[in-house]
């Protein structure tokens, strides 16, 4: 019996071990920053810059004594600044004594396949969380983007689980993992009062994802080429006709550009985006319709 047992110890013993740890994601460990009244999370950067520091520290944990809070803020000044919008980002190494690295995003060593972890959203005007994980490369003379996952999150009222898979490009290995959680609107800039919690981040194992049945899985909301310079083609599928609105937004929840605002019949569509006129950098194109919604993200390199 124990011949038979011991394989399957140490194979249970190896599975564990399969997945590297995201630095301090059960948000336990915090410090000041010397000279400031600004309190962060060890390895994880906030929303800084702004009038009022809108992401914090909160004893409401799923495990352990603490988590992360953040609250998307109204200010008095014009628009688009009338919006304080929370930003919690993984980096490299960032704790009592040290300064933010010139490069996001922790170490790593191998292509995790997926990001999980569990969240509460008190929502306002259909408000969600967004989970970016990009996947860096980083050498003496270069840096890539190798790897990127996605999820639009809706509103919950207890933790809830989540998973964001990530979908690799590149054989290279990645050597940074930069993970981006944010609220954005639906159509527009995040509503003033929403609060969003989170805890326990970790790497996972990939799952499926279900996002709403009237969008196809496998062909739902896809861009080529991504990476782009100047121009990309969207491709979706519907499997039932609905009006459907298809959107580009930047990382702080403005919208970008409107694609498509209209009724459409079943089956597959296209449409093409410009870029050119935008700066580098990563962007969303959303989908919403008949009450369901898909976001994903598009880089543009040049």
């Amino acid at each position: 019996m124990r011949a038979t047992l011991l394989p399957a110890v140490l194979l249970l013993l190896w599975t564990c071990d399969l997945h590297a740890q995201v630095p301090n994601g059960s948000f336990e460990a915090w410090f000041t920053v010397p000279n400031t009244p600004l309190l962060f999370p060890e390895q994880w950067t906030l929303s800084i810059g702004q009038p009022t520091q809108n992401v914090t520290q909160t004893a409401t944990a799923r495990t352990g004594n603490l988590a992360v809070r953040g609250e998307v803020v109204g200010t008095s000044l014009p628009p688009p600044f009338n919006v304080q919008i929370p930003r919690l980002e993984s980096i490299a190494t960032f704790g009592p004594g040290s300064t933010v690295p010139p490069e996001p995003g922790f170490l790593v060593s191998n292509a995790e396949p997926a990001v999980s972890g569990f969240y509460i959203l008190d929502a306002v005007g259909g408000d969600e969380l967004l989970v970016i994980v990009q996947m860096l490369r980083f050498t003496s003379t270069d840096s890539a983007l190798v790897g990127l996952g996605s999820l639009s999150l809706p509103a919950a009222s207890s933790y809830t689980a989540f998973t964001a898979p990530i979908n690799y490009s590149s054989g290279d290995p990645p050597t940074h993992c930069w993970i981006i959680i944010t609220v954005q609107g639906v159509g527009t800039t995040p509503q003033p009062g929403s609060v969003f919690l989170v805890d326990d981040i970790s790497f996972s194992g990939s799952t499926t994802v279900d996002e709403g049945e009237w969008v196809t899985a496998v062909t739902a909301l896809e861009n080529y080429p991504n990476p782009f310079s100047e121009r990309t083609k969207l491709s979706f599928s519907l499997n039932k006709p609905t009006f459907v609105s298809v959107a580009i937004f930047d990382l702080l929840g403005r919208q970008v550009e409107e694609l498509v605002a209209g009724y459409l019949p079943q089956g597959g569509h296209h449409v093409s985006f410009d870029a050119s006129t935008l700066p580098s950098g990563v962007y969303l194109y959303r989908i919403e319709g008949d009450g369901s919604a898909k976001t994903r993200p598009m880089i543009v390199s040049r």
